[in-house]
């Protein structure tokens, strides 16, 4: 190591100065992030949702969507009428009572157990409800436009390894 009148070089920068660039990097950093994601929204898991589709329950105020193949979706999704969603990848589908009854019957065969996904709130950026969710699958992307236009992907259909306790998805996070 360098020494300069018996102390290292490292010694002569203030210790505020070796801490200044880190700082700024972190602060840049940070900014870049958060610009990156400042048009996303998130899904917020509730088992208020999840029991909505449960009990087969269609809101009016709605317009329906599923991902996957129509005898066994991935997802269905609800879009509040006053948004948009770009459906490029989801069906539309006029849904009925008997239609949503199928398709979760059909959910909870496939999970093997009485519960056949997960409910949760789609949230815009602020964190308004612009949506609900439900699907067995881990949740996606939210991506918000102009014009109360909106962007779901849909769910990677992978099943999710279950915990000890047979708990899977957002349940084994903490929160």
């Amino acid at each position: 190591m360098l020494r300069y009148h018996g102390k290292s070089c490292c010694n002569r920068v203030p210790r505020a100065g070796r801490l200044f660039i880190p700082a700024v990097v972190s602060m840049l950093v940070g900014a870049v992030l958060t610009g990156c994601f400042e048009n996303y929204g998130r899904f917020r898991p509730s088992l208020e949702i999840g029991g909505l589709f449960e009990s087969y329950r269609i809101l009016p105020d709605y317009k329906y969507y599923y991902s996957g193949p129509e005898v066994r979706p991935d997802a269905i999704i609800g879009i509040h009428q006053d948004y948009v969603l770009d459906d490029s990848m989801w069906y539309g589908v006029n849904l009925t009572p008997a239609t949503l009854t199928g398709w979760m019957q059909t959910m909870a065969q496939d999970r093997l157990s009485l519960s056949g996904g997960d409910g949760a709130a789609v949230l815009d950026p602020s964190g308004k409800q612009i949506g609900i969710w439900y699907s067995p699958w881990r949740f996606t992307a939210v991506k918000m436009l102009a014009d109360n236009r909106v962007i779901v992907h849909p769910p990677l259909a992978k099943p999710e390894p279950e915990d000890h306790m047979g708990r899977s998805g957002f349940y084994k996070l903490k929160m």
